[in-house]
């Protein structure tokens, strides 16, 4: 019985709404088609896409009819323009009960990565007046201009989309990946089935099998040198005569308040030499700082606590923030608004197309996000998303940026930054002045992805004011904006990545101390640590000076070769990545 009932239902809705309606693709704003029938009456939806008065690209939109009974008939889909236009096409049937038609466009939600704002659905039901059937004229549904709302959303950074599929990366990508992460996932599932019978020491022992990565001894030496160049160089203050560097975690929350300390490394300056004074130690749950100057008898357990400290700080917010999420948001604008025709989109491309592939991959639990290398920290979650976020907007001002200056004659870091820098600007200052032209027809794309950048993130400065006509300093911001960009992909990237052989000893440096550093982290810890890091370092990235994909600007190529000798303490320069892809 229950089969006739829904069988007449489906006749009823049918002759409700007319099922026989056919979507059209209407250039190439239509998604959707639909088989078609014979239809009466054909009808165009139309209408506009506007957020902060800024129309919006590529955002796709739903269309249905809703029935008597206020169920939903899809027909079809369509995806708005530069101007923020969009436009459907359907034919329709009216049925007995259908002389009148209810039109529901619903915008599809689609979240920005690493945004603290997502795009609210929006639903919109327009009711048309009553349209006789014998009517076949062309008949507009007009929405004219929606306005997107946007509205706060969780920091947490596992909620990355997928990248745009041609970012996807090939399979020779997924091979080197595979070579890189198969011997170690191999000692990881090794130590997880044997956990309940390893030490820490013995979890290390195991990963020492397979590639070499050297150990550096616990000197006050090594320390200096680790915190001006490694992954652990999180920047630095002039005291007088006194270097400081200072990792504090006042403000964030910890799941354990004996394991992550603040951290306060001073040290003096004489001629060009860095010469350790002492190692602050601050434990939450303590009343008194703990001093160890250089001539302490616990000095190789407070540099253990310090390069601890300082390269899980690092790991937040030289590697991740600097080196993948921020360049982030601006690639994730870039393939928005500049289009390969623009002349910009050439030189920037081969440095920003595999930035949203690699975001949303360290998301899913390798670098951060739930189970993730940081996520064994003692941070919550929540805190080591706001570390990140509060980094990101920190090193977003690009126009105060300038490369920092050497701390020591070892400082290879910032001597590397500086030269890398200025070489990229002089390259795009060139660059921009032969294609001025073609720069400048087409300022309207410069300044739209100037707004959607400043939109996403309030802390990076505009790039112009203007849609047209733009000043010499308009020009001249555009190069010192691409350099700063581009930097930031290519060797700063490349610098924080390629230096983290600390973490692939967890007696040299633990993400997750117990018993406030006297004792040795747990192994669960100590193996994703050891499993992340080994494989990251292990990774054969596609070297810049290879220019592997063909499409580095010869000019820039020329360049960096002709220059490579100047990358002092880089006698490995030309392993640095064309890209952030790793």
């Amino acid at each position: 019985m229950s089969s006739y009932i829904n069988t007449a239902l489906s006749y009823v809705r049918a002759l409700q709404t007319g099922r026989n309606l056919t979507a059209e693709v209407v250039g190439d704003d239509g998604l959707e088609m639909h088989p078609k029938s014979h239809c009466q009456h054909v009808r165009s939806i139309e209408g506009r896409l506007w957020s902060k008065q800024l129309p919006v690209e590529g955002q796709k939109v739903n269309f249905y009819i809703k029935d008597f009974s206020n169920f939903k008939h899809f027909i079809g889909s369509a995806r708005s323009n530069q101007e923020g236009d969009f436009k459907l096409r359907y034919t329709w049937t009216p049925g007995l009960f259908s002389r009148s038609q209810r039109i529901v466009m619903e915008v599809v939600e689609e979240r920005l990565p690493f945004s603290k704002e997502g795009l609210l659905c929006v639903k919109n039901d327009v009711l048309l007046q009553r349209i006789e059937r014998k009517v076949s004229l062309e008949n507009k549904i007009d929405f004219e201009c929606v306005e997107l709302t946007y509205s706060k959303t969780s920091q947490d950074l596992t909620a990355v989309p997928p990248p745009l599929p041609n970012h996807t990366q090939s399979p020779h990508y997924f091979v080197k990946f595979f070579k890189a992460a198969f011997p170690e996932a191999v000692k990881k599932l090794i130590v997880s089935l044997a956990s309940p019978l390893l030490t820490t020491s013995a979890v290390q022992r195991i990963y020492d099998f397979g590639s070499a990565y050297p150990k550096r001894a616990l000197t006050s030496e090594n320390l200096l040198e680790e915190l001006l160049n490694h992954v652990s160089a999180v920047g630095a203050r002039v005291e007088d005569q006194q270097v400081v560097w200072e990792a504090s975690w006042d403000g964030y929350q910890l799941e354990q308040q004996d394991t992550l300390p603040n951290v306060r490394v001073r040290a003096s300056k004489n001629d060009g030499v860095l010469k350790l004074d002492s190692i602050v130690i601050k434990f939450p749950n303590e009343a008194e700082e703990t001093v160890v100057s250089a001539l302490d008898g616990n000095l190789p357990w407070a540099i253990y606590v310090a390069r601890s400290v300082f390269a899980l700080a690092g790991e937040a917010r030289f590697h991740l923030a600097e080196g993948h999420i921020l360049p982030g948001v601006c690639a994730q604008e870039f393939f928005t608004y500049i289009k390969p025709e623009h002349p910009l989109f050439s030189v920037l491309q081969p440095h920003l197309s595999q930035l949203d592939f690699i975001n949303w991959l360290g998301s899913k639990g390798i670098i951060f996000g739930s189970g993730s290398v940081l996520d064994i920290s003692a941070l919550t979650a929540d805190s080591v998303a706001k570390v990140i976020i509060d980094h990101v907007k920190l090193k977003a001002d690009w126009v105060q940026y300038q490369p920092q200056e050497p701390l020591a004659a070892n400082h290879y870091l910032a001597k590397g930054e500086k030269f890398h820098f200025n070489l990229l600007q002089d390259f795009f200052r060139e660059y921009i002045g032969n294609n001025r032209d073609a720069i400048v027809r087409d300022w309207e794309a410069i300044h739209s992805w100037s707004e959607a950048m400043h939109g996403h993130l309030e802390a990076l400065p505009r790039l112009t004011a203007t849609t047209d006509q733009p000043t010499e300093e308009d020009l001249n911001n555009l190069a010192k904006f691409c350099a700063w960009l581009v930097s930031k992909t290519t060797f700063l990237h490349w610098a924080a990545h390629s230096r983290q052989q600390l973490l692939t000893d967890v007696m040299q440096a633990s993400l997750a101390m117990e018993d406030k550093g006297h004792g040795t982290m747990q192994v669960k810890a100590a193996n994703q640590q050891l499993f992340v890091a080994r494989t990251l370092l292990n990774f054969d990235g596609d070297s810049i000076f290879k220019n592997p994909y063909g499409d580095l600007h010869p000019r820039l190529l020329a360049l960096l070769n002709e220059h490579k000798a100047k990358y002092e303490g880089y006698e490995d320069i030309e392993k640095m990545f064309i890209t952030t892809q790793i």
